[in-house]
């Protein structure tokens, strides 16, 4: 009886921990407000995404993807920076302006990086797509930053990773500067 009871408590825990994130969109704010307490993520949560996400505008499958994603990254002992970035992305993806092709492009992307690639990889492009989605920045260092302006991009995947091509665009360089400048 006693080896029952250890099964049921042991299974019960594993459904427990299996998915942290809620698939309910109320809970999922809820559950995300209380993991990171970062004032300007709480702001984004308040402002931003929850509106965002109980609207029509967010489709029950993309939340659920995004859902997923969440867990995932938590199950996976992600950086909870990573998690609130997959956030950012997927508000940044629906707001901006890119083509949905790019968008669906970069969704098989990501779903083929979780599958056989180490957390690094994973991060790595989390980041980058963070930088691109929301600041249009392909290249980002300490003190500098490239952005495009304007054209669409698209992806091109070669056998050492894909690449994002924009052509006939304007580049920025935004240089950040602290104290005097020589």
């Amino acid at each position: 009886m006693k080896a029952i009871l250890l099964f049921c408590a042991i299974l019960f825990a594993t459904a427990l921990s299996a998915q942290r994130y809620s698939s309910n969109k109320e809970k999922f704010v809820k559950e995300l407000s209380k993991s990171f307490p970062i004032e300007s993520f709480q702001h984004f949560l308040k402002k931003e995404f929850a509106p965002f996400v109980i609207s029509s505008d967010f489709s029950n499958n993309e939340f659920e993807r995004l859902v997923k994603r969440c867990n995932y990254l938590h199950d996976g002992n992600f950086s909870g920076a990573d998690i609130m970035a997959l956030i950012h992305i997927a508000i940044d993806q629906k707001k901006s302006v890119f083509p949905s092709s790019f968008v669906s492009k970069w969704h098989n992307l990501f779903d083929n990086k979780v599958d056989g690639q180490s957390m690094d990889v994973i991060h790595d492009f989390i980041v980058f797509s963070l930088n691109f989605f929301g600041e249009f920045s392909f290249y980002s260092e300490n003190n500098h930053k490239w952005v495009y302006h304007g054209s669409t991009p698209y992806w091109v995947v070669h056998k050492t990773g894909p690449q994002v091509h924009i052509s006939s665009t304007n580049l920025k360089c935004f240089v950040y500067q602290s104290g005097p400048v020589d």
